[in-house]
This record gives C-alpha cells, sequence and structure tokens, in this order.
C-alpha cells in the first residue's frame, strides 16, 4: 500500500537577539518531492501500472512443503514487484520510476521569542514526498543558539560582567550598562563588594511560555588603581587615619 514519506530534521543557528522579540528565518533544503513529470506514479504519461503477473497484484509469493510434521506454508514479498502487486512497464524517465526526484524548498521559519536551545519547531507536510500516493513526512526543525560575546543565558535570565571602581562602589553609583535591547540603569548600592552580583530586572529573555521577561544578573568586579597621584593618595591616607587604619602594620614576628 501507500508509504508514508520520511521525516526530515534542519539544524537551524539563531543569535540571542533573536531571541528577544522573535524572528523569521528562510531556510533552504533538499528532499524527494513528487515528480511533476509522472505526478508520482513513476509510469511514462502518467499511465497506470500494470497488475504484476507473478503474485497477481497480492504483492506476496506463497509456497507449501509437505513435512512430517504436516504442511508449512511460507510468505515472501514478490521479488518481481517488489511487494507492490504492480509493475511499471513503461518507466518514466525524469525519476526512472520511482515516482519521486530531488528538489529545493525554501520555507519561512518562524522562531519563537524566549525558545531555548534544541527547541524543535514540527511543520506538518513539509518533509519527503510518500510513494505510491502515501502522505508526505514533516519537517522539524531543531535551534541552536549561538554562543554571545558578552551576555550568557540561564533560562529567561542574563548574565554579564562589569567593572567599577573602589569609589563607585564603596558610595554607590548608577551607572548605564548595555543590555540586549540597549542600554539599562545599573543600581550599585553603598558598600559593594568585589564579586557582588545585582539584578536589573525586566532586561533578559522573554518566556516562552508568557510571563515577565528574566532578570539581567551582573557580575561587579571592584578595580583597585595601580598608579595614584599625590593628592589621591593624601585623601587616601586620610580617609585611612579617620577609619583607624595604619599605614604600617606590626608582624607576628619578632626580631631576634
Amino acid at each position: 500500500g501507500p508509504a508514508a514519506g520520511s521525516d526530515l530534521r534542519y539544524d537551524l543557528e539563531v543569535d540571542l537577539g533573536d531571541l528577544l522579540h522573535g524572528s523569521q528565518q528562510e531556510v533552504r533544503f533538499h528532499y524527494l518531492g513528487i515528480c511533476q513529470n509522472c505526478k508520482g506514479s513513476g509510469s511514462a504519461e502518467s499511465r497506470a501500472p500494470s497488475t504484476c503477473s507473478a503474485c497477481h497484484g497480492s504483492g506476496q509469493l506463497r509456497s507449501a512443503r509437505r513435512t512430517p510434521l504436516g504442511q508449512f506454508v511460507t510468505t515472501v514479498p514478490c521479488a518481481r514487484c517488489a511487494g507492490s502487486g504492480t509493475v511499471i512497464t513503461n518507466p518514466c524517465k525524469a525519476c526512472k520510476g520511482r515516482g519521486r526526484v530531488q528538489q529545493e524548498r525554501r520555507l519561512t521559519v518562524d522562531v519563537p521569542a524566549g525558545a531555548e536551545h534544541g527547541t524543535r519547531l514540527r511543520y506538518t507536510g513539509q518533509g519527503e514526498a510518500g510513494e505510491r500516493g502515501g502522505r508526505s513526512g514533516d519537517l522539524y526543525v531543531v535551534l541552536a543558539v549561538r554562543p554571545h560575546e558578552v551576555f550568557e543565558r540561564e533560562g529567561p535570565d542574563l548574565r554579564c560582567q562589569t567593572s567599577v571602581s573602589f569609589t563607585q562602589a564603596a558610595l554607590g553609583a548608577k551607572l548605564e550598562i548595555e543590555s540586549l535591547d540597549g542600554p539599562a540603569t545599573l543600581e550599585l548600592p553603598a558598600g559593594t563588594q568585589n564579586g557582588a552580583t545585582v539584578r536589573v530586572p525586566g532586561r533578559g529573555l522573554p518566556r516562552m511560555r508568557g510571563g515577565a521577561r528574566g532578570d539581567l544578573i551582573v557580575d561587579v568586579s571592584v578595580t583597585v588603581p595601580t598608579k595614584l597621584s599625590r593628592k589621591q593618595r593624601e585623601l587616601l591616607e586620610a580617609f585611612a587615619q579617620a577609619g583607624g587604619e595604619e599605614k604600617e602594620t606590626k608582624g607576628w614576628f619578632k626580631r631576634r
């Protein structure tokens, strides 16, 4: 009987920015489609195949043999018609009697916002054509998200790093940083320590099943200047003295 066409898989690479609002991508692939010359029949001039004379259209051959235990009947597919029950006496020259030929298809794929790496999109009937009038297979588009040079994804959240001065970390500050969809305000609380994590709400990726966007998680690195001007050194020494800190501290070891 009619055989269904095979399913196809297409691996589509997308950027992290494509997942922010969703995007449309055009894909091109080759597949076995119905031969237009014979309309999929495999016969020249679209003539219907003739009944196989070996199996009389059943697609099977039966043989019986007697043994001391009784009669055994064996059924095998017909070798002349390959089990189809019909024979093409005048094959189509375009497809050589197969009824299908290699073709190219272009398809617009809708990449959903917030899709995960490995998300599988199904397109019914866009796979290979079936044999002998069988239904076409499906196309499965599997998404692969390219690594971003700045942001790392953690579900709907995005993670990045930024450096701040020790005065900004000590006093607190409002800084402008780049997010996936433009500038964002990072509110740095006073007394921020090196390695602290600060969240910018709602500046991550959307969730596929709806709801609020994820957050932008910022890992803060406090930088210490390697060179100080005289004025800066005097101010820092005054700050240390006001806090009860000594410029030189005594060690635990004594000289002999």
